[in-house]
C-alpha cells in the first residue's frame, strides 16, 4: 500500500500537516514488512520528520464519510476523531532510511 498524496507547503517558517487514512480491506492477515517515506526529488530540505500514528476506537464509517481528513494539525481544520490519534507506530526523521520490521 502507498500512501501518496500532494501538498503544496505554505511559505511559513514550520507546518505541521496531518493526514487521515483508512487502512485497505483484506480477507487475511497481513503484516507491514517496511517502512520507507517517500520525499519528491527536490523538496528533501523542506521535509524534517514524520510520525505515523493510529487511531484506535474510530469507527470506518464516519473516516469513510468524512471529508476533513488533512489539513494542518491542531486547526478546526482537523476531524473530532483526530484527538484519538495518538498511539505513535513509526517516526523518521532526516537522515532516517527504510524501518524494517521484524515479528518474532
Amino acid at each position: 500500500m502507498h500512501l501518496l498524496f500532494q501538498y503544496h507547503v505554505p511559505a511559513t517558517d514550520t507546518t505541521y500537516y496531518c493526514s487521515f487514512h483508512d487502512p485497505p480491506e483484506l480477507d487475511s492477515k497481513h503484516h507491514i514488512l517496511s517502512i520507507e517515506p517517500l520525499i519528491t526529488k527536490g523538496n528533501e530540505a523542506l521535509v524534517h520528520h514524520m510520525v505515523f500514528f493510529a487511531c484506535w476506537g474510530v469507527d470506518k464509517e464516519h473516516l469513510k464519510n468524512n471529508n476533513k481528513t488533512e489539513g494542518i494539525c491542531d486547526t478546526p481544520e482537523m476531524p473530532e476523531f483526530a484527538s484519538s490519534c495518538f498511539n505513535m507506530e513509526y517516526a523518521w526523521a532526516v537522515g532516517g532510511s527504510v524501518e524494517m520490521i521484524v515479528y518474532y
